[in-house]
């Protein structure tokens, strides 16, 4: 029989056990611990055979469980049952201690390695909805006759699958899958370039050599009147700097993603597309909430650098691709719910502006962004980020019990795709962490048994089918920009990310209040210390991530000619910890205002280049 034992935990404790939505299990009535799934209505909180799972990203209880929860319960299972699912037998030994030092490896070797079988694969059924590999046994500890079946040690394998429960004890659920849609990208054209019959006629770029008109700006915009359509949409996102008496009259266009759109994040929030709560994200004139053309690189360019620029356009969106650059329609959403509302695509946009640049005998430049969100990358780097805090306040919790001397013990296990254990520096490739809760029972017989599990999942990144996309769309956006007669067209490179930090102690307290974690959690504020870490923990990590950011690089750069005069692909700057943003979940790592400084610095050399 188990144990609890009834805590009074001291505000001190909040700083480990609450942040980390841990609560001991004698803190939480025994009702609250039922044998079988279920769930907290509007939570990402699960109960599984008595174990309280946190998920983030959250599990709905129609989804399948992933191969690594799976993988959990049956550690759990085994912990608390011994292979035949006789709480008699002798228990499953130890996987971690308490008394584990802070710089001891946390990969976990002792715990079994094998997928478990009792609970089935974790494949989702055709139509989305939860088959039977998301059924949990009713009975955490199932019991099956088997005299024959060997002692588990440390080294041993799951027992045989002839020891799972019948599978129709927990027939499929037939809850519909949920009912949100993904943001219609797909709606994008093709990425071949368009008839040159849609592009200006070059007869009406002048010679280079043509004298200039008066400067004036947005109100007297060169000698031609506007009759392309598209400039009236194109104007919404247009800015005319004030004061200015140029030799040579210019005319800035961009496109792009959150880089050159400005996603500045000044306060945390964990739902990343939350960017309007409490003002945390800025915004421009415009009001779109992670688009700020002003604090963007492009703006810094125009405002500090080059005071010939008469006319400024930004096109960029936060979260935007290639594919929505070259077709994104009106009712795209941005990575911060802002609708794109225009009657045209970025792309045609920049079109008619640099045609209409010309017409006025005004330079045209052109400059971009984009690539990084064909790929699953913001999602990898959330996993990463949430992995290596784990794994900071796994250490702490540990000091705190052995302080106290609290019969609690939390360690962090690593887990592929497949749901087999793995070492911590092979999770970047795709997986989960998990921060296991474990208390001690049976005074007599010490072992420990599992009452909370927090899982953080990291997804494999996909870069690597994206490569050939990015190169065509890039070669498309970058040709049709040649057409409309830009005199430079910079495409910029993405900047190494793995010198950013991040303020853990800031973010603790916005993670606690706006997860859904119980109330208990989010009634109270853990006193993190101000401490920075990393935002890509380990080395080996660093390594990856650096490798990926070159290949994404070399695909946007086989598609520009090596001799070509007018395009230019500008490697961007190295920028310190210092000059990226340190908020999560949307802050980092993104630059910050003196980041985006060091860029326009980037874009004034390719353009003088």
């Amino acid at each position: 029989m188990r144990r609890h034992r009834r805590l009074l935990l001291p505000a001190a404790t909040v700083v480990v056990t609450l942040f980390m939505g841990l609560l001991p299990a004698a803190a939480r009535p025994a009702s609250d611990r039922t044998p079988v799934d279920t769930a907290d209505a509007g939570t990402c909180i699960r109960h599984i055979e008595g174990v309280d799972w946190f998920f983030d990203p959250c599990v709905a209880p129609d989804e399948p469980l992933p191969p690594d929860v799976l993988t959990g319960i049956e550690e759990d299972r085994q912990a608390r049952c011994g292979p035949t699912g006789s709480p008699s037998v002798t228990p499953v030994p130890v996987v971690a201690t308490a008394t584990a030092t802070p710089s001891a490896p946390s990969t976990v070797t002792a715990a079994p390695t094998v997928v478990p079988t009792s609970t089935g694969s974790a494949s989702a059924s055709p139509s989305g909805s939860a088959g039977p590999s998301a059924s949990v046994p009713p009975n955490p500890c199932p019991v099956t006759p088997s005299p024959t079946t060997p002692t588990v040690s440390p080294s041993a394998t799951v027992p045989p699958t002839t020891t799972a429960p019948p599978t129709t004890t927990a027939p499929p659920t037939t809850t519909a899958p949920p009912t949100t849609t993904a943001p219609p990208t797909t709606t994008a054209p093709p990425t071949t370039v368009p008839p040159t019959a849609t592009v200006p006629p070059t007869a009406t770029v002048p010679p280079s050599g043509s004298p200039s008109p008066p400067a004036g700006g947005c109100a007297a915009s060169g000698t031609t009147a506007p009759t392309d359509s598209r400039l009236t949409e194109a104007e919404k996102d247009r800015l005319c700097p004030p004061n200015r008496t140029p030799t040579a009259p210019a005319v800035l266009v961009a496109t792009g993603d959150s880089v050159t759109s400005a996603h500045i994040q000044v306060k945390n929030h964990h739902e990343p597309k939350k960017c309007a709560v409490n003002q945390n994200t800025k915004a421009d004139q415009r009001g779109l909430p992670g688009n700020d053309m002003t604090s963007s690189y492009a703006g810094k360019y125009v405002t500090d650098l080059n005071r010939d620029v008469v006319e400024y356009y930004n096109f960029a969106r936060t979260g935007m691709g290639t594919g929505d650059i070259l077709g994104a329609p009106a009712t795209y959403p941005d990575a911060c719910e802002n609708l794109w509302a225009r009657a045209a695509a970025p792309i045609a946009l920049a079109e008619a502006a640099v045609a209409k640049a010309k017409q006025d005998r005004r330079k045209a430049y052109f400059v971009t962004t984009g690539g990084i969100n064909n790929t699953n990358w913001t999602q990898v780097a959330q996993g990463i980020a949430m992995c290596g805090m784990a794994e900071l306040m796994r250490t702490e919790m540990v000091r705190y019990f052995i302080r106290n001397n609290l019969p609690f013990n939390a360690v962090i296990r690593w887990y592929d795709t497949t749901g087999r254990q793995i070492a911590r520096d092979d999770v970047i490739k795709g997986g989960a962490c998990q921060v296991v809760l474990q208390e001690n029972v049976n005074a007599g017989n010490e072992r420990e048994v599992t009452v909370d599990r927090l899982r953080f999942a990291v997804p494999a990144f996909d870069g690597p089918a994206n490569y050939a996309k990015i190169t065509a769309d890039a070669n498309a956006i970058t040709t049709r920009m040649v057409r409309a007669g830009a005199d430079k067209v910079v495409w910029m490179g993405y900047y190494d990310i793995t010198p950013a930090k991040v303020a853990l102690g800031a973010f603790a307290q916005t993670y606690v209040q706006n997860t859904k974690l119980p109330d208990p959690v989010k009634g109270a504020l853990p006193n993190i210390p101000a401490v920075e870490v990393d935002l890509v923990a380990h080395q080996a990590w660093k390594t990856q991530v650096q490798t990926w950011t070159k290949d994404i690089n070399n695909a946007i750069r086989a598609s520009i000619l090596p001799a070509d005069p007018i395009v230019r692909f500008q490697p961007a700057p190295a920028l310190t910890s210092d000059k990226i943003q340190k908020t999560l979940i949307g802050g980092c790592p993104h630059p910050n205002l003196t980041g985006h400084d060091d860029l326009a610095k980037a874009l004034d050399a390719a353009i003088k280049a």
